[in-house]
């Protein structure tokens, strides 16, 4: 029997703030589809990192001090909701967060679609943003990263991207999107119960979700708990945005993520599933999108870190655990770091002053810079030294 979402309790206004948005960042737009504006900001490292190297033959822009790589960052946030201003702490890289469109008006081709204009906007664009700063950027060099939903596009970009990725940072990120956990069709496995605001008719929610005018997307977008707990102020300071708003637009789409979450449809939404297939004919469409499954036949794939709770219900620890598993059966480098929590437990890690920061982030930086210079190595990791399939 499926029961309500645990959540932790809060009061509105008392949320304790993030530490505040990095500095210095430029914004952009990186491209505008169906008359939707799609942003990125931009984190430009202003140190040379310890794998910085001679510039590369594409980047002539690149100081002769060394060129740094750079981390696109992709957010999380179930497809529906999220922010690009705000990214995980830079650790020492230039850094690209981008914003893409989100569901349910646009599939999760779309989105890796908006993903991948963002990485050719930077290709073209980064060398000369970055260079007047003194450290250059080497646009070969770059590592794909993000968390839940970010995670997901991220491990799809590495099977599609030319040049690949030199490292792929997946954050608890669905990797099998024919897990019966996501599916309407085991209403039983534990549905993310979440009723709606009562701001706007059931009806009108349920048409919202079936919308697919693309002109009618999202590019951005505060959480639920944003909207619920973080005042409007404290917000704008966290994302470095004066001008950020909490809409009506914003929490009808809360209230469509709350409908496709407690009625299992979300993966059926973001792959635009037809209503008149077959299970076995969505299967073989989700299977298509889940990087998991497109393991299937390849021969390479980038060098990846995994990062998850060990109680996550939101997405399974064995969507991380089965990903390495068979990506060493491929010979792929595969670095792991499992640590008791739920989803979005590393929120903890909020900076340097955070207890555990040294120990959760040395041995991700290490494995990015191993990858830098083209070594080698196998890393598992437990909080508590146990590694558990």
């Amino acid at each position: 029997m499926t029961q309500p979402m645990s959540r932790p309790t809060y009061t509105p206004g008392k949320v304790p703030a993030l530490p505040p948005c990095p500095t210095p960042f430029s914004d952009h737009i990186y491209a505008t589809k169906h008359g939707v504006d799609l942003p990125l900001r931009v984190f430009p490292s202003t140190s040379v990192s310890a794998s910085a190297s001679a510039p590369s033959s594409s980047d002539s822009s690149s100081s002769a001090s060394g060129a740094n790589p750079y981390i696109i960052w992709i957010h999380g946030g179930a497809f529906t909701f999220g922010r690009h201003t705000l990214p995980n702490p830079p650790l020492g890289y230039h850094v690209v967060s981008i914003a893409y469109r989100l569901c349910p008006h646009v599939s999760l081709a779309d989105m890796v679609a908006d993903c991948t204009d963002a990485i050719a906007w930077c290709r073209t664009n980064l060398p000369g943003l970055v260079g007047n700063m003194g450290v250059g950027v080497d646009v070969d060099r770059f590592v794909v990263a993000g968390d839940s939903a970010g995670g997901c596009l991220s491990a799809l970009l590495a099977h599609k991207l030319s040049p690949a990725p030199r490292a792929l940072i997946d954050v608890y990120g669905p990797t099998d999107l024919c897990d019966l956990h996501f599916d309407s069709s085991a209403p039983e496995i534990n549905a993310e119960i979440e009723p709606l605001s009562g701001e706007f008719p059931e009806d009108e929610v349920v048409r919202g979700v079936a919308d697919r005018d693309p002109s009618h997307a999202l590019a951005v977008c505060p959480s639920p708990f944003q909207l619920l707990f973080i005042p409007l102020a404290q917000a704008r300071l966290e994302n470095a945005d004066p001008t950020m708003q909490y809409t009506s637009r914003d929490r009808f789409q809360c209230d469509m993520k709350r409908y496709m979450g407690t009625n299992k449809i979300l993966f059926r939404t973001i792959l635009h599933a037809r209503d008149d297939w077959t299970q076995e004919q969505y299967m073989a469409h989700a299977k298509k999108w889940s990087p998991l499954w497109l393991l299937d036949g390849e021969k390479t794939y980038p060098p990846t870190y995994l990062i998850h709770g060990e109680e996550d219900v939101i997405v399974p620890l064995n969507h991380s655990t089965r990903m390495a598993h068979k990506l060493r059966e491929m010979g792929v480098d595969v670095g792991e770091w499992y640590e008791h929590g739920g989803h979005v437990f590393d929120i903890k890690y909020s900076g340097p002053e955070a207890e555990g920061w040294n120990a959760f982030t040395e041995p991700l930086i290490a494995f990015v810079e191993k990858h830098r210079s083209g070594a080698q190595t196998v890393m598992v990791h437990s909080i508590d030294q146990t590694y558990r399939h």
